[in-house]
C-alpha cells in the first residue's frame, strides 16, 4: 500500500509538471470521471437489479480496461 501510494504520488506529480494549462488537467480528470463513473449511474438508474457488489466490480474492471 505505501508503494502504491508513493507511485501515485510520483504519477501525480509528473501530470502537474508537465501538462502546460490548467484547462488539460481539468479534462483529463472529467474525462476519467465520466468514463469510470458514467456506466455505473446509467446501470443504477436504469436496471433493478444492480446492486453494491456489481458497481465495485464494474468500477474495477471499468478502471483496468482503460489504464
Amino acid at each position: 500500500m505505501r508503494i502504491a501510494i508513493v507511485a501515485v504520488g510520483f504519477l501525480a506529480t509528473l501530470m502537474a509538471l508537465t501538462i502546460n494549462s490548467i484547462y488539460g488537467l481539468w479534462y483529463l480528470c472529467a474525462d476519467l470521471v465520466y468514463v469510470i463513473l458514467f456506466p455505473q449511474l446509467v446501470c443504477v438508474v436504469y436496471m433493478e437489479r444492480s446492486n453494491t457488489y456489481g458497481s465495485i466490480a464494474g468500477y474495477i474492471g471499468n478502471s483496468q480496461s482503460h489504464s
